[in-house]
């Protein structure tokens, strides 16, 4: 059986398309339970939470439970994976949907016995108009090492676009990576770690979901320079062999040098980010080099800006 978990916080509208796209795929071939935890919502879920009142009564595979106090970010994934209890579990955003063919791909990994399928992606924005895709290239990692495919995965993995199998979740792995927002990536702890061999994919051909780049409820900056930089830090501490840390480790340094990028410094104040609020909060981090670029950044912003040649 495959689990959809969904944990949703103060989006009914984006809960209601993604619940509708599940329930009108093409083919219904998988069979399927959803998990969704509200994370102790304040906006109004009483029009969504009737659609699954009225699913459940046909289908009666939705698990729905409302927190009575918030949690964490990681701490309500990990709390929407143990409500689950399929072989296979899909970590999808309360603001994704599927696309219509999806049920048959994941069928296809499913049956190719897949233990992690990074899923091919667009990303949207909140209106639904495509925005680009996830990855902009094939991805083709066969007959590589494992340290080698998470070299080339680690940034992929995107939740929404993630088809798991159960065994390579821990709540002890899940714990460790707590207070880094991207806690849920626990499972490259276990496939790191292990000799048993492996499927790793990254899925290509048509796109399995759409991944809706709207109005976050955490504070994006944050996540970005210091709950990663604290993801990478706890992940080489779990992980046991030298190889294995240092292939964190690099794509730790790889993951820094995209963030002082003056391309991905432009971007994140295209995003509304204002310029003064991009900092480490380790300050060793926050060397001269990174303050001149996004002085430069921010000058070539405002340049494109002028000309016309982003509008925000």
């Amino acid at each position: 059986m495959l689990s959809i978990c969904i944990p949703t916080l103060n989006r009914p509208y984006y809960l209601f398309k993604a619940l509708y796209s599940i329930y009108h795929q093409e083919k219904n071939i998988i069979p399927f339970e959803i998990c969704i935890s509200n994370n102790s919502s304040d906006s109004d879920y009483t029009e969504v939470e009737l659609y699954i009142q009225q699913i459940n009564e046909i289908h009666k595979n939705i698990n729905y439970i409302k927190q009575e106090e918030r949690l964490s970010l990681d701490e309500h994934m990990h709390f929407v994976l143990n409500m689950s209890e399929g072989e296979y579990v899909y970590l999808l955003g309360d603001d994704d949907y599927f696309k219509k063919n999806a049920f048959t791909i994941l069928d296809k990994l499913i049956h190719d016995d897949i233990d992690l399928a990074v899923v091919n992606a667009n990303w949207i924005d909140g209106e639904g108009k495509l925005i680009s895709p996830v990855h902009s290239e094939p991805v083709n990692i066969e007959g590589l090492s494992k340290y080698e495919k998470y070299l080339h995965l680690y940034n992929k993995c995107t939740y929404g676009a993630l088809l798991v199998k159960r065994t390579l979740f821990s709540d002890e792995n899940f714990k460790e990576l707590y207070s880094t927002s991207h806690a849920y990536s626990c499972f490259w702890i276990e496939l790191l770690n292990n000799d048993i061999p492996r499927k790793i994919t990254c899925q290509s051909g048509n796109v399995c979901v759409n991944l809706r780049a709207a109005e976050k409820s955490y504070n994006l900056v944050n996540v970005i320079f210091n709950d990663v930089n604290l993801f990478f830090i706890k992940l080489i501490n779990c992980i046991r062999s030298e190889e294995g840390k240092n292939s964190v480790l690099e794509a730790y340094r790889k993951y820094k040098k995209r963030n002082a990028s003056i391309q991905f410094l432009c971007w994140l104040q295209k995003s509304g980010v204002d310029i003064s609020q991009i900092k480490y909060i380790n300050n060793s981090d926050n060397s001269l080099v990174f303050k001149m670029k996004k002085l430069f950044s921010y000058a070539i912003f405002k340049l494109l800006v002028l000309t016309k040649v982003v509008n925000i």
